[in-house]
């Protein structure tokens, strides 16, 4: 198991102050929002590290994205979709 991990998010803006955000991969089922784009990350990242301690005490595999299928997510996003980057660590979690 290796220690970093990197996961495409996708983050909708509704309205002024409503941010979704969703991990969009079968297997890493992790949604939220927040009413800033910043506690809209915060949390996803939080979010993230508490579902991947999940599968670690479950000694479960963690969900492999490859760079494929983040250029992909990139290209097909909407308007109002951000799509970013969220690393973590194992150390951390």
């Amino acid at each position: 198991m290796k220690n970093d991990y990197v996961y495409p998010l996708k983050i909708t803006k509704f309205a002024e102050d409503d941010y979704y955000f969703e991990y969009p991969f079968e297997g890493l089922k992790v949604i939220g929002g927040g009413e800033t784009l910043f506690e809209a990350l915060e949390l996803a990242q939080s979010s993230l590290e508490f579902a991947l301690f999940d599968l670690y005490k479950e000694r479960k595999a963690f969900l492999v994205v490859t760079e494929q299928q983040i250029m992909e997510l990139n290209h097909s996003k909407k308007e109002d979709e951000y799509i970013t980057l969220v690393r973590t660590d194992l150390k951390t979690i």
